[in-house]
């Protein structure tokens, strides 16, 4: 049996904007606070039943930095997942092996969203220089971070299917493998120091090789 856990504490949050300057071109961004207005508001179509407060924020002045602190909150989402794998290897023949390996990804079914490379953890992008707020800001992405499909392919190395956060999915595997050995001839005996192992050898020539320096002989493997 072979286990993973992943487990990761809630990642942070940027909240910032995109604007345009004659002189740099186009920018990112931190956006500027509103006071008194609160970072997170309810919202029942979150996983989590809260989502940033578009009100909270404002765009800077045109070719200025805003005040909000980079990474400056905590996503509401962190991970906990477990993957189990079980594996038997059957002897069919002497020479004939059968290997079987089931594996199963987040074994507990936790739903879990806004994964390290996710977009939307929730999304930290509140809109454009000068403009208002994006429907999308301080939410989760609908069919992206809700299976976290953004955290798997492409750069990520990773195919979707076995993201993290997604349902519980299981896979089986069987491999079949054949042993083609060297049969030795006759020990012989040695003189002098023990010669090394002949190339082609396999790991049980070799242990006749251990075996035999005992009484200075050795295998001479085809």
């Amino acid at each position: 049996m072979d286990g993973l856990v992943r487990a990761m504490t809630a990642p942070p949050i940027n909240v910032f904007i995109q604007g345009f300057s004659p002189a740099v071109g186009h920018y990112t961004t931190q956006a500027d606070v509103v006071p008194g207005q609160p970072f997170w508001i309810p919202d029942p179509t979150q996983p989590s039943g809260r989502a940033l407060n578009p009100a909270a924020f404002t765009s800077p002045p045109a070719g200025q930095t805003g005040d909000f602190p980079r990474n400056g909150l905590r996503s509401p989402y962190s991970l906990d997942q477990t993957d189990l794998a079980l594996r038997r290897r059957l002897n069919l023949t002497e020479r004939v092996k059968l290997d079987i390996r089931a594996e199963y990804f987040n074994v507990f079914n936790h739903p879990m969203f806004g994964i390290p490379g996710s977009q939307c953890n929730p999304s930290g992008f509140w809109g454009i220089q000068g403009g208002t707020a994006i429907s999308s800001f301080g939410k989760v992405c609908p069919g992206t971070s809700t299976t976290n499909i953004d955290g798997g392919g492409g750069a990520n190395g990773q195919s979707a299917l076995y993201a993290v956060g997604r349902s519980t999915i299981g896979t089986v595997h069987a491999q079949t493998s054949f042993l083609n050995r060297t049969q030795p001839t006759e020990p012989i005996p040695l003189r002098g120091a023990v010669q090394p192992r002949p190339v082609g050898c396999g790991k049980e020539r070799e242990y006749a090789v251990e075996m035999w320096k005992t009484t200075r002989y050795a295998w001479v493997c085809y």
